[in-house]
């Protein structure tokens, strides 16, 4: 707190934020659903961000996209579960990191070959992403009751605009 004094610190459980509805600009999960094992909670947990965020707001991801073979508590989350957890968004990610095994052999080694190599997709092992809501054609922010009314809008079949 000495470094950040203005900084609100909370303790709490992402599945029960403390904070209102719209509330953030910017929220954030930096490699939190891949040690989430139970999909229930997930669910809740990708529910409470689309609460806490404005309607103009983005998601900032990062996490695992493959499973970590030496740590059974971690299960990487592909583009079809994060699409599951926020079905009705302009989700766009992004794979990097060389493979941590492989980068920790070759950086020291071989920078360029490590370069060369994290341009593989396979051999990249997280995503970066944002998530953001879906417009209607008109340009304005869905609304939780239009995404309900509407699947179809929602899921862009007949609106190809996206913010």
């Amino acid at each position: 707190m000495r470094n950040v004094p203005d900084a609100e610190l909370i303790c709490g459980s992402a599945h029960c934020l403390a904070w209102p509805d719209a509330h953030f600009d910017i929220v954030s999960q930096f490699v939190v659903f891949t040690s989430i094992l139970d999909s229930n909670l997930k669910r809740q947990m990708a529910s409470e961000m689309l609460r806490v965020l404005k309607p103009s707001g983005v998601i900032l991801w990062f996490d695992f996209r493959v499973n970590n073979p030496r740590n059974p508590q971690v299960r990487g989350i592909g583009r079809s579960e994060i699409a599951s957890l926020f079905p009705v968004c302009d989700i766009r990610l992004y794979s990097l990191i060389l493979a941590p095994p492989l980068a920790n052999i070759l950086v020291p080694r071989s920078p360029k070959l490590a370069s060369v190599l994290e341009k593989v997709p396979f051999l990249r092992t997280h995503y970066l992403g944002l998530i953001r809501r879906p417009t209607t054609c008109d340009g304005e922010l869905m609304r939780r009751h239009d995404l309900v009314a509407s699947p179809t809008l929602a899921h862009g079949v007949d609106c190809p605009h996206w913010i």
